[in-house]
């Protein structure tokens, strides 16, 4: 998942073409990838009623970094900061609580905090295993989220022993 948008030096111009998704001959083309390596996240985000990935809530925070910056010459270097800026925003958003709960799915396991994708996530490791790249850059994980990764995954691995993972 992930959304593509085009920049060029004025602000209307870049927002027009964040929304549209399109762009002109005189922009640059700066990509946004964003995946999970949780081996369930695909699965769950292709089931009615919940998201892993949100495109329409990238875009939006795409727009509000940009809206806030718009006074400041952009070139490559700093849309690409600023698109990086976006997507921390984003998957924080992604893995904040909702407050709300989801119950136990298995006896003797407590409920579960919700996240705004609809899903709950008991070991950690979907919440944890998010990655993003700009442009043709190398993936990169807050330190935070890789800090979590190798305690969620020992313990999706014990309740989940017949899963595979993708790392």
């Amino acid at each position: 998942m992930g959304l593509v948008f085009k920049y060029s030096n004025n602000w209307e111009k870049v927002k027009n073409e964040l929304q549209l998704l399109h762009g002109k001959k005189d922009t640059v083309v700066t990509t946004v990838l964003i995946r999970s390596i949780a081996p369930f996240a695909g699965a769950l985000q292709g089931r009615k009623g919940y998201y892993i990935f949100n495109d329409s809530l990238l875009q939006a925070e795409v727009i509000s970094i940009f809206d806030k910056k718009r006074r400041s010459t952009l070139n490559i270097t700093r849309v690409e900061k600023m698109a990086e800026e976006a997507v921390l925003v984003y998957i924080e958003k992604l893995r904040s609580y909702t407050g709300g709960t989801k119950t136990a799915f298995r006896k003797g396991m407590g409920s579960r905090g919700m996240h705004p994708g609809g899903w709950a996530d008991i070991t950690g490791y979907l919440n944890n295993s998010y990655e993003y790249r700009i442009n043709s850059g190398q993936w990169k994980a807050d330190p935070q989220w890789k800090a979590g990764l190798a305690e969620a995954q020992a313990k999706f691995a014990e309740i989940y022993p017949n899963a595979r993972s993708r790392t």
